[in-house]
């Protein structure tokens, strides 16, 4: 009994669209002939696609000059680098600046006296670019344009403009920290130049080594005396010597051991400046390409057929569920004027 039901069912379907075949079809035939009409009018584009991998990023310098540094200047970038440069090329300065090379403004067929030419350049400039990561963690930068030179050209600009905008934005902050450092390094360099300078004062004043002059004089003194050989001159000048070793002494052995510790101090910032030097002059780059855009040889928007065909399936459901609801209001109709008849018979 129901495959039978199912079978009438079934059969009474087709039966109804038998009978609303002719709005069927002549809906069928005009979306047909509109997606055609339609996706004639739409403008072909060619389509140039980037794809490459970020590198690591760091201080340069630490993995150069770092002895023991874990970081691997040649090692791809992990998925932090990956999303900063995703967020580089999203920024407006990669939008302006192609924008601005390329005059996207006419090239768009922007109106320059619009409202908002801003954000309407904005607007066709996401629609055609594209930025997305793949399966296997790299970046890649696809561009539309009806130009295929012009689109595989945007494509590889955008991918040169990661190593400009990263290495500017870091070279800003290395120069800060380089003049910092240098700055120290110049008054380190100045307050040991006085600091010698007054240890030059101390050793015209007669000492040249403090411990290598005291052992050596007092080793001469002990020995005149016990070979009986000290005569006054001698001994006069045995303590004038003694004299000066004990009122500058102090202040040599005190200066000698800044003068020591502050030159220590002085290599670290020279080696910090070498460091902040190489950061803020080095330009290294900031990605692998593994796939440079070429021009292409045939266009990729918009598939035409694919557009025909969904816009004609369309049409094609939107007929049988008109026909559908025009039924069932007519049903309604009827159904409704039925109720009404029943309802003023009883009163």
């Amino acid at each position: 009994m129901e495959k039978k039901t199912f079978n009438f069912d079934l059969i009474e379907v087709l039966v109804f669209l038998w009978r609303k075949k002719m709005p069927i079809i002549a809906i069928t035939m005009l979306g047909a002939i509109l997606s055609i009409i339609t996706s004639l009018s739409i403008e072909e584009k060619y389509q140039s696609t980037v794809v490459l991998f970020p590198t690591t990023t760091g201080s340069l310098s630490k993995m150069i000059l770092t002895k023991n540094s874990k970081a691997d200047l040649l090692k791809f970038g992990e998925d932090e680098d990956m999303e900063r440069m995703l967020q580089v090329l999203r920024s407006n300065q990669i939008k302006d600046r192609i924008i601005e090379k390329y005059n996207l403004v006419e090239h768009y067929e922007i109106e320059k006296d619009s409202k908002y030419p801003r954000t309407a350049i904005y607007q066709e400039f996401n629609g055609n670019v594209s930025f997305n990561k793949t399966p296997f963690q790299s970046v890649q930068i696809t561009v539309l344009d009806k130009d295929p030179i012009v689109a595989a050209n945007m494509a590889n600009d955008m991918a040169n403009l990661i190593d400009t905008l990263i290495n500017d934005m870091q070279r800003i902050r290395a120069k800060e920290a380089y003049y910092i450092v240098k700055e120290e390094y110049d008054e380190q360099y100045e307050y040991i130049i006085s600091l010698e300078d007054s240890l030059e004062i101390i050793r015209k004043g007669g000492i040249l080594d403090y411990f290598i002059e005291t052992d050596r004089y007092s080793e001469a003194y002990g020995k005149a005396v016990g070979n009986n050989t000290l005569n006054a001159i001698n001994d006069a000048i045995f303590q004038r010597k003694f004299k000066i070793l004990a009122e500058n002494g102090d202040l040599y052995n005190i200066l000698k051991d800044v003068i020591t510790f502050e030159k220590k101090q002085l290599s670290d910032l020279k080696n910090k400046l070498t460091e902040t030097k190489i950061n803020a002059e080095a330009t290294v780059t900031q990605k692998y390409i593994v796939e440079s855009a070429q021009p292409a040889e045939k266009k990729s928007y918009p598939v035409r057929w694919l557009i025909v065909v969904m816009s004609t399936l369309g049409a094609f459901v939107f007929s049988i569920v008109m026909a559908i609801s025009l039924d069932l209001f007519k049903e309604f109709k009827v159904r409704l004027q039925e109720h009404n008849t029943v309802n003023s018979n009883k009163k």
